[in-house]
């Protein structure tokens, strides 16, 4: 890390904002060991291969390797032990060297609705980046600074394969207790990530805090699927949610807890799983019947028929590899930008379960928030223009 970053970091425990670093290990004006540390409280945060560890219980787990386990623990603390022990797994290992093979500028543009010419010159924060491949797509649009922090050790895999990318900070921090100051960010982003956490509204709360008035704030959320009024009472409606919970978020939570390789073996499973349902379709009636009924009675699994192996296969380690697996509804979504009381307008781009919403002045009770929702288009389409150039 450098110095700069200490300008825009607080204490994740008192939300202080005098911290200063104490012994320094220096590589140029890199500081690559150290601790930072908070005026305010005197806690004590570990700087580890370069990277500032900002998460409550950080000291504990570089000294001992491991965080506090067992039925009393804070959930909360659970969550990030399993983001770090197995989520880590899935970013640094399966999906590192798929990241950079995706068109990330047009990716960004349609779950931002902003184009990449509005990143440069600001200061960005991308929450829950994973390895790192939205924090170089903002850094290679002119953004002046990123700051980009996971909880998991796939932030070490982001730092190593952006060495080029001098505009980068990294941080290792949890999503719901973010050690930054109020209002110090132009744009956060936070792509797929707070439904991976056990309290995706206190994460949005707690973001959407860091955005300056000028600024935007995009999530990319899991949302509920659609039923239709006349299809909500239905037998197959209710059926299908009620096995759904009773039998699918048990089997992945167990999964979840699987050694690497055992998650890894199921998931390549899933995809010969896959194949063997794409070729029942092609059997007439009744093994079009057969596809559909594996599709709903088997376990998890991504279903993006011109998926490759290797993207299918990363896709479904994502799913097994965390604690949690939330969807939000459509109205809880705009709730949350309404209650922040910070957001004039947001925007649904045609990536649907993508918003961003617009900091302004502080609204007043009688004014009302502008929702901009686009038609839905396919991925395809939106990849291959991204929503920023016709919006």
């Amino acid at each position: 890390m450098k110095i700069r970053l200490l300008d825009y970091l607080a204490c994740p425990n008192c939300r202080g904002a005098e911290l200063f670093i104490a012994n320094p290990e220096q590589n140029a004006d890199i500081v690559e060991s150290g601790s930072i540390v908070c005026k305010s409280c005197e806690a004590q945060f570990p700087i580890v291969r370069g990277i500032p560890r900002l998460f409550p219980e950080a000291a504990s787990y570089f000294q001992k390797g491991k965080l506090s386990k067992g039925e009393n623990a804070d959930p909360i603390v659970n969550a990030m032990r399993q983001t770090i022990e197995k989520y880590s797994a899935y970013q640094g290992e399966i999906y590192a060297p798929l990241a950079d093979k995706l068109d990330n500028e047009a990716i960004l543009e349609a779950r931002s609705g902003l184009t990449m010419s509005e990143f440069s010159g600001k200061t960005c924060l991308d929450a829950g980046c994973g390895v790192g491949r939205f924090a170089r797509t903002m850094a290679r649009a002119g953004a002046d600074l990123v700051v980009a922090f996971d909880a998991g050790y796939s932030i070490d895999v982001a730092r190593a394969q952006s060495a080029d990318y001098d505009s980068i900070e990294w941080v290792q921090a949890d999503i719901l207790r973010p050690p930054f100051r109020e209002e110090a960010f132009d744009r956060v982003i936070s792509i797929g990530v707070l439904n991976l956490t056990k309290r995706p509204d206190l994460g949005f709360f707690n973001l959407s805090k860091l955005v300056k008035h000028g600024g935007t704030y995009t999530i990319y959320i899991h949302l509920c699927d659609y039923i239709p009024w006349d299809k909500i009472h239905s037998v197959k409606s209710a059926l299908g949610h009620l096995y759904d919970i009773i039998f699918k978020e048990r089997f992945r939570r167990f999964v979840s807890r699987l050694p690497d390789g055992g998650r890894l073996w199921l998931c390549k499973s899933l995809w010969q799983f896959r194949i063997l349902i794409e070729w029942f379709k092609t059997k007439g009636a009744i093994g079009r019947v057969l596809a559909n009924l594996f599709i709903r009675l088997g376990p998890v699994y991504s279903d993006k028929p011109l998926e490759s192996a290797e993207s299918n296969i990363a896709r479904n380690f994502d799913c097994y590899s965390t604690p949690h697996q939330n969807s939000n509804e459509l109205s809880e979504v705009i709730d949350w930008f309404e209650k922040a009381r910070r957001f004039r307008r947001i925007r649904f781009t045609p990536y649907r379960q993508s918003v961003t919403g617009w900091v302004e002045e502080t609204r007043s009770e009688q004014e009302k928030m502008l929702i901009e929702y686009y038609p839905a288009r396919s991925i395809g389409e939106i990849e291959a223009a991204g929503v920023g150039r016709d919006a």
